[in-house]
């Protein structure tokens, strides 16, 4: 993983699970606000680690995130 060139093929190929694309935009959309302050956010691997953490439930992993960056 830390030496992919596409990232996204890496994602959309299934190699995450078939719903992890989805997902990951998901959460990508109930985070935009956080962009703005760290750029990491846009990164989907970066919100893929959140997705995995909490079972790719997208709430949990919100709530997860917002929780780091608060810190």
């Amino acid at each position: 993983i830390h030496h992919l060139t596409d990232k996204k093929k890496f994602i959309k190929d299934g190699q995450q699970g078939p719903n992890s694309s989805r997902a990951i935009e998901q959460l990508k959309e109930a985070v935009k606000d956080l962009v703005e302050v760290r750029k990491d956010f846009e990164d989907d691997l970066f919100l893929l680690r959140w997705l995995k953490a909490r079972n790719m439930d997208v709430k949990k992993a919100e709530k997860m995130a917002r929780g780091w960056h608060h810190w």
